[in-house]
């Protein structure tokens, strides 16, 4: 039996949201810094970040994209880059065969802040009941696997990063 690496490249950065974006204006120099539009940095001594711009995620439902934090649509889409990028196309039979490494580090911050003030004001019973789900890292594997090529759960693992940004390794294997 041969085990096969499939690799392809995803991205979704401040910079651009895919590789081609982002690649041509790393090269160009472009900064991804700006004042941050997020959430409001009055209180705040640094009024400047590196956030993803101008995103949006094609091909779901709205209420699908409700349910999921950024954090995994955007592991989402570059993962569906990545492997639009490997050039794989599998039969039923090697969907069999197939599965998915992803590493994720931390996410779903926002959502934990938002539910949190939603608790403080409103109480636990107006807590959305999709808070865990849209918090575990994981999600961004199923969402992949389950819409882009069906493809069953085979390794989830968590990584430390010790880096200023955030990284999703996405990995496809026969």
């Amino acid at each position: 039996m041969k085990r096969i690496v499939v690799t392809g490249i995803g991205m979704v950065t401040p910079v651009g949201n895919d590789v081609r974006t982002s690649w041509e204006n790393l090269k160009a120099g472009k900064n991804g810094v700006d004042i941050i539009k997020g959430f409001d940095v009055t209180d705040y001594p640094s009024k400047i970040g590196a956030e993803v711009k101008d995103f949006t995620l094609d091909g779901f439902h709205p209420k699908n994209l409700r349910r999921m934090d950024k954090f995994v649509q955007f592991a989402l889409k570059a993962s569906i880059e990545a492997f639009q990028d490997s050039g794989l196309t599998l039969s039923d039979k090697e969907k069999e065969r197939t599965g998915v490494i992803i590493g994720a580090g931390i996410g779903g911050l926002r959502v934990i802040e938002e539910q949190n003030a939603v608790l403080l004001a409103s109480g636990p019973s107006r807590v959305s009941p999709f808070l865990i789900p849209m918090l575990i890292p994981k999600l961004n594997y199923y969402s992949f696997a389950r819409n882009l090529v069906s493809l069953p759960p085979l390794f989830f693992f968590k990584v430390v990063l010790v880096i200023l940004c955030h990284l999703e390794k996405v990995c496809i294997f026969l």
